[in-house]
Order: structure tokens, then C-alpha cells, then sequence
């Protein structure tokens, strides 16, 4: 009998494969099925060789293939496009008729239309440019989010440091003022 198959190939070799990427080990799968362990491995191998086929890198390939296999074909196809002509009928004054070939338009200007297509297709892209914005040039209470610009920030510094002084020495100083002269105490003193 016939096992179903599906884009990946057999589906018991898919079923093996789903039950390994699942939690499932190798013997344990074996054991069920009542198969070696090699043949479990040999399902989940065939089935890792046909996910290869549905990847992009491999239809990147294929599509490549195909373009390279009938470029001499397009070739010549656009060539002879470009020099479409076409019969027309003509009487010289004696009477005489004769075909003569003139350029057809028409058909030129399609050839000259896929060409057009094609080098544009053929030019190299140019690279990626990320525009990164940093906020330069914002003025106060443009900014929005959490983003706060380094202008901002430092005001908000000089601002904390005006409102909340702090003292760094471990000895005070104190100003005494008595009558005219004026002198320093330690204030480690007593009082």
C-alpha cells in the first residue's frame, strides 16, 4: 500500500519528524512504532533534505537557473525586436510594384520597452541608509516619549544641584560675627 505523500515527501517520515522537533527522542519513537532507531533517523534526515527544497534560498536558485537558461533565448528575442521590420507595398511611377521592408515601430518600441525593464533590473541597488534622529535642534517641551535630550538632561542636573545643595566637607565652618572683627570657628568646638 502506498504511503500519502505530501511537499515534503512520505507522511509517516513527516509524522517521525513532527514527534522529533516535539519533545520526542529518537529510541522513543522507535520503540513506538516497534522500528530501529536508524530508520527513525533516516525519516527525519529525508525530511530535513525536502525542507531544503522549500527554503527561499533554494527558489533563489531555481529562479536564477531558469533566467541563465533562457537569457540566450530573451537575448535573442529583444534583438530581434529592436529590429522588427515589416513588409509594405510600393508602385514606382511606371507602374511597377515592389515590397519593400520598413522599421516597424511598433514593435521596436516594445523591444525597446523590455530593455528599458531589464537594465533597470540589472542596476545595482544601492545600500541601505538608516536615518537616525537624535533630537538635535528640539526646543524645551518638543519631546515626547521618554526620550530626554542631553541638553535636558543637563538642565535638570544644574537645576537638582541649585534646589538641594549638598555639603561635602565633614567640618562646618561657621561665621561668627562679634562687634567689628570677624573670625572663623571650627565647628568641632564647644560652644
Amino acid at each position: 500500500m502506498a504511503r500519502a505523500m505530501t511537499s515534503l515527501g512520505n507522511k509517516k517520515h513527516l509524522e517521525r519528524f513532527i514527534l522529533n522537533r516535539g519533545g520526542k527522542t529518537i529510541e522513543e519513537i522507535a520503540l513506538a512504532e516497534n522500528i530501529s532507531e536508524e530508520a527513525v533517523r533516516k525519516s527525519i534526515r529525508s525530511v530535513e533534505v525536502a525542507k531544503g527544497y522549500h527554503t527561499q534560498e533554494y527558489l533563489t536558485e531555481s529562479l536564477i537557473g531558469i533566467i541563465l537558461k533562457s537569457t540566450p533565448a530573451a537575448q535573442e528575442a529583444i534583438l530581434t525586436m529592436l529590429t522588427a521590420t515589416k513588409p509594405k507595398t510600393v508602385t514606382n511611377e511606371r507602374g511597377e510594384t515592389a515590397t519593400i521592408f520598413e522599421p516597424d515601430t511598433d514593435v521596436i518600441a516594445k523591444g525597446l520597452s523590455e530593455y528599458r525593464q531589464l537594465a533597470a533590473v540589472a542596476q545595482p541597488k544601492p545600500g541601505h541608509s538608516t536615518n537616525v534622529k537624535v533630537g538635535v535642534g528640539l526646543a524645551m517641551g518638543q519631546a515626547n516619549g521618554s526620550f530626554v535630550g542631553m541638553e535636558e538632561r543637563m538642565r535638570e542636573i544644574r537645576q537638582q544641584r541649585k534646589d538641594q545643595p549638598v555639603l561635602s566637607a565633614p567640618v562646618i565652618q561657621a561665621t561668627v560675627l562679634s562687634g567689628d572683627d570677624v573670625h572663623v570657628e571650627d565647628g568641632d568646638e564647644e560652644e
